[in-house]
Order: structure tokens, then C-alpha cells, then sequence
């Protein structure tokens, strides 16, 4: 029987972790569970993976998802009926949240929204446009003074319409890119902002009293606190090769790839092993078919997709 890296059977960790998955979704299987991990070390060892592998999910992907370590080091997380019982549905919920299947809060009452894997153009009332990119919320605040947006969450590029006297200033997390005409690339991930400007005079503002100039082909990258990162050149062609419907890699490390393709695909990926984090992903893809990307991976790497309810899993 094909085993793994660490000497379990590959068919023994798909058994495990289908129970898990039907425990959260009916503790009414706990028992069951609890009689097939009990048949051998190696069915116990397995379930133990499976549900520290559960646990990670829930997690965000930049702290957890992809984290140093074995899964056998971590601790189970159904050891108690009680735990899976009460944990189930909020475990869900959360996955739910966090795959698209619930539009996040703070795209609440913006004025321009998009779904998970979505594209939309949208003009503004100077004649400037903006593209939206998946899962993101935009607001319009014009006024007599300025040409004022808020990027909620998400990602956007902004083409400011020249012959316009107003500034153009878009506010993310605590600071705001501004200009007066060119093009600008703007992604707000929770409490991270990377601005990469395209053409025209981009200035990061990331704090009071900071105006950071950012020349074309160049990213910046700032948090709350003032924590600045860049500038520094990217390949500005690849970087916005979404609103071409594409995604383009050049030698990304397999863990970027997969945080990068759970933007514009409902559930989670996780790594089942620490080692594949490194693993190098080059190609040009087509954004709208992301099981395809998968798929070319799975050839590439050698390695082993499952697809399971809002969660598929990467392995050797």
C-alpha cells in the first residue's frame, strides 16, 4: 500500500480525514470515529493528523495555514465528544466565512462590491475608472474639495482621469495613496496595504505627516503602526495580470501560490506537509479556472489533490 512521507498509508489519511469532515457536519459519527481510530496506532496517528489538519483551517492563511511544524507535533483537536459537538458548526461557520460563502463585513454598505472570483469595471463621476478584483468593496466620496474613495477590503486599480484640479485619494486601512492623474494598483488584505504604482505621480501617505513619492513599476507596502516594506520593483505586468483574467508565476513558492488562488476560489487549501511551503509554481494560467491550476500543479509537483467540502488538501 502507497505511504506517505512519514510512513502512514495515503488511503488510511483520506479514511481519517472523511470522518472528520462527517463528524463536523454530524456528531452523531463521533462514535464511530472514536471505534476507527481505535482500531491501530496507525488509524489513531492518522485520525490525529486529520483533525490537527482541521483545526489549521479555521485559521488565517498568513498565521496558520502553511505553519512550521508536523502535523503529528500538533494536538489533536477531537478528543472530547464535546469539543465536536459544540465546535462543529461554529468550525464551519468560520470556513464559511473566510471561503466567500459569507460576504464579508466590511464590504457592508460599500457602494461597489464584488463576489469571490468576480471582475468588474466600474466608471467614476470625473470620467476616472476603477477595476475590482475579487471579493473587494469600494465606497465613492466625492466632494467639492477632493476625489476621495475607500477600499474596504480587496484589491483595485484606479486610473484618475487628468484635468481634474480635486486630488485623487484612496484611503485603505490607516493611510491613503493619492495623485492627480496615472494609474495605480491598491491591495488591502486585513490589516496590510500594497500600493504599486503604474504611471503618474503615486504618493503613499501611511501615517500623518509621511508622503512617500512611488515611481512607476515600484510597491510599497504598509500596515497599521507605520510598518513600511519597499518601495521595491515587481514585474508590474504580472502583478495586475488579473484584470487580463490570468494569473502569472515565476517561481512562487507553492504556500504564496495556494494563499494566492484562495482569493478567487471558494474553501480553503491547505499543505499537508511543511515541505511543499518551498516548492517553486512558473506558469501563466486562466484566473476563472482555478481547479485547472490545481490541476497543472498536481502534474508539475507530483503531487496529490483531495477535494473536500470547502477544503482541498495538497500532498505528496
Amino acid at each position: 500500500m502507497k505511504q506517505d512521507s512519514v510512513g502512514l498509508p495515503l488511503a488510511l489519511r483520506d479514511e481519517a480525514i472523511d470522518w472528520v469532515i462527517r463528524c463536523q457536519a454530524n456528531p452523531r459519527e463521533i462514535a464511530g470515529f472514536e471505534r476507527w481510530r481505535g482500531a491501530s496506532p496507525a488509524h489513531e496517528a492518522a485520525a490525529q493528523e486529520a483533525s490537527a489538519l482541521w483545526g489549521d483551517i479555521g485559521l488565517t492563511p498568513t498565521a496558520a495555514l502553511f505553519g512550521a511544524g508536523s502535523l503529528r507535533a500538533r494536538r489533536p483537536v477531537f478528543v472530547r465528544r464535546a469539543v465536536l459537538a459544540g465546535g462543529a458548526l461554529a468550525g464551519l461557520a468560520g470556513i464559511a466565512v473566510l471561503s466567500g460563502e459569507v460576504p464579508s463585513p466590511a464590504s457592508w454598505g460599500a457602494d461597489h462590491v464584488t463576489r469571490l472570483g468576480e471582475r468588474r469595471h466600474f466608471p467614476l463621476p470625473d470620467g476616472s475608472t476603477a477595476v475590482l478584483n475579487t471579493a473587494s468593496a469600494l465606497s465613492v466620496r466625492y466632494g467639492p474639495g477632493e476625489r476621495r474613495l475607500v477600499l474596504h477590503v480587496g484589491e483595485a486599480l484606479f486610473e484618475a482621469a487628468p484635468g481634474d484640479a480635486r486630488p485623487f485619494l484612496v484611503t485603505a486601512t490607516s493611510g491613503e495613496v493619492r495623485m492627480n492623474s496615472g494609474t495605480f494598483d491598491l491591495r488591502c488584505d486585513g490589516n496590510q496595504t500594497q500600493v504599486l504604482a503604474l504611471e503618474g505621480g503615486v504618493i503613499v501617505c501611511p501615517g500623518a505627516d509621511i508622503r512617500l513619492p512611488l515611481p512607476p513599476g515600484q510597491r510599497l507596502t504598509y500596515g497599521r503602526g507605520q510598518v513600511i516594506e519597499g518601495p521595491t520593483p515587481v514585474d508590474a505586468n504580472a502583478e495586475t495580470a488579473w484584470r487580463r483574467g490570468k494569473l502569472i508565476f515565476n517561481r512562487r513558492p507553492l504556500a504564496e501560490v495556494a494563499t494566492e488562488l484562495e482569493r478567487y476560489r471558494r474553501g480553503r487549501i491547505v499543505l499537508a506537509d511543511a515541505s511543499l511551503r518551498s516548492l517553486a509554481v512558473t506558469g501563466v494560467f486562466d484566473l476563472p479556472d482555478t481547479d485547472s491550476i490545481l490541476a497543472s500543479v498536481e502534474q508539475t509537483l507530483s503531487l496529490r489533490v483531495t477535494r473536500l467540502p470547502l477544503v482541498t488538501i495538497l500532498r505528496r
